[in-house]
């Protein structure tokens, strides 16, 4: 489960299912009782809660986002990250349905059908994408 979910490298987070590898550039390092890291990536800036490891300002990273933890809406709900993206295509799958959406970059969600009004998507369709700064790993490579 914690290689899954919090996986360290890029071997690990591919090798264990279907992951998105989002790059991206520290822009800045937040300190205090949360300490997070703000990343410019293409699906904006992200804020990243901060792992042990430091990075100074203007490193490069890449960031893990497992597909079920993007959601797929009409309209984004409050807190979290969410980005415009496009609906390139929807693989229907049974219990669930698979999106790979345009973002800047392509980004994979996958969510259960019936839940939220998922598998009502359409390719070309707009939505947005959201996902919450906990689902996102900094890789150590």
């Amino acid at each position: 489960r914690d290689l899954y979910e919090r996986p360290r490298t890029r071997f690990v987070a591919t090798f264990l299912g279907t992951c998105n590898l989002i790059e991206g550039v520290v822009k800045s390092v937040g300190a205090g009782s949360a300490p997070h890291w703000l990343v410019t990536t293409p699906l904006g800036e992200l804020t990243v809660p901060a792992p042990s490891s430091a990075r100074a300002v203007g490193a490069r990273c890449t960031l893990a986002l497992r597909p079920e933890k993007v959601s797929v809406v009409a309209k984004p709900g409050p807190g979290g990250h969410a980005c415009a993206v496009r609906v390139r295509e929807v693989v229907y799958t049974g219990a669930d349905s698979e999106y790979l959406l345009e973002a800047g970059m392509t980004l994979k969600a996958r969510q259960l059908n019936g839940v939220h009004g998922a598998a009502g998507w359409r390719a070309g369709e707009a939505a947005w994408a959201q996902f919450d700064a906990s689902a996102l790993v900094l890789l150590e490579d």
